[in-house]
């Protein structure tokens, strides 16, 4: 377990994180922080030395929530916490950061009181995990907080039902509940449901923010869809005949003359045009569409996943691959993928391809890799 503290400093209160042996840091999810492409996470400084590196987070003039808990709640309060919560985990979400990457406990959430709100430490380390859960950070908001006496206090106890829903409950019904304390119910949303971990997501939602898995709403699942490579001679197969016709052998009749036939070149008719994928150059490449990196095959089989240790390619920045997701082979000039039985599936210009079957690419082509795209160039 990583050792945190909290020190004092020049007038500075600071919170410090130092690495264990093998960690690695995520430079794009610093860069992320520090530029607040992710609202409502503390900005950190990163000091790296040979085999070691610490993060320190500027928290002066942050308070801890437990201390911010100390004046009771009224509903407009309650609402405005959990409100402050949902956009930061929502933006979060949105660029692929994990949740369990947070420090949930409770004397580490943090709370500007000049604007009222929330601030998380997120800790950028590969494999970091906080220890805390959600659901039990926003049940501690309930058991620290106390309330404004002589209100109707009836919408608490709707806000603990939802928590005891279930294993996993709904960040969904969270949401809901929040814009009916809003008064913004509008029209009911429909849901979609993680198969992996069970949690309910709002409509179109494209991956689960618990635990990664792809989303494929009833009508995605469009069988025509699924990825047809071009068919080769080396895999074709042709049906065998129901029966083979073996003529009865004719003697032939003698002649004086050995017959020669005028020879006839087939021509076939010409086509008007003959589209053919775009040929493969010598040395096929990689280029990763987020951050436009140039990947060079430097092995065959070239393996790409999100195990530091297992690949030759690691992205170590999205969870969503799995830790051994794809190998690229190259053959005699040609290129080819193969889905190492990968949980969030690999696509071709959109169209899902099976499990642990080759595939040619051309140059053009796009391999996603559940939600992350390389161009084959």
């Amino acid at each position: 377990m990583n050792k945190i503290k909290t020190q004092k400093k020049a007038g500075q209160s600071l919170i410090i994180i130092n690495s264990l042996k093998g960690q690695q840091l995520q430079k794009n999810e610093i860069y992320a922080i520090n530029t607040a492409v992710v609202r409502g996470l503390v900005h950190m400084g990163v000091d790296e030395k040979k085999n070691a590196f610490q993060l320190t987070y500027n928290v002066t003039g942050l308070i801890p929530m437990k201390e911010y808990l100390a004046t009771p709640l009224n509903r407009e309060r309650f609402t405005q916490i959990l409100q402050s919560i949902l956009a930061n985990l929502k933006s979060m979400e949105q660029a692929y950061f994990n949740r369990q990457q947070l420090l949930m406990e409770f004397d580490r959430v943090l709370v500007n009181p000049a604007t009222q709100q929330i601030c998380f430490i997120y800790v950028p380390i590969q494999y970091f995990d906080g220890g805390t859960s959600l659901r039990e950070f926003l049940m501690s908001i309930i058991q620290y907080a106390s309330f404004t006496q002589g209100e109707d206090t009836a919408y608490v106890q709707d806000y603990i039902k939802i928590l005891n829903n279930g294993l996993n409950f709904s960040m969904f019904d969270l949401e809901q509940y929040v814009n009916k304390l809003l008064g913004q119910e509008g029209e009911e949303q429909q849901t979609i449901m993680c198969p992996t971990c069970k949690t309910q997501h709002r409509k179109r939602t494209k991956f689960c923010n618990v635990c990664g898995t792809a989303l494929v709403e009833e009508e995605d699942r469009d069988e025509s869809k699924t990825y047809t490579p071009p068919i080769r001679e080396e895999f074709y197969t042709p049906t065998p005949a129901a029966e083979v016709y073996t003529p009865t052998p004719v003697a032939p009749t003698p002649v004086a003359e050995v017959y020669t036939p005028t020879q006839v070149v087939y021509s076939p008719t010409p086509v008007a045009e003959v589209i053919a994928p775009q040929a493969m150059p010598p040395s096929p490449y990689l280029m990763r569409r987020k951050n436009s990196e140039i990947i060079t095959f430097t092995k065959i089989p070239f393996r790409i996943g999100k195990g530091a240790d297992l690949c030759d390619y690691c992205v170590s920045d999205n969870n969503a691959i799995s830790r051994q997701h794809v190998d690229f082979y190259v053959e005699n000039g040609r290129c080819f993928v193969v889905d190492l039985a990968s949980t969030n599936k690999t696509y071709i210009n959109n169209a899902v391809i099976s499990q642990h079957a080759k595939y040619e690419v051309f140059v053009g082509d796009v391999v996603r890799l559940a939600n992350e795209e390389f161009v084959v160039q």
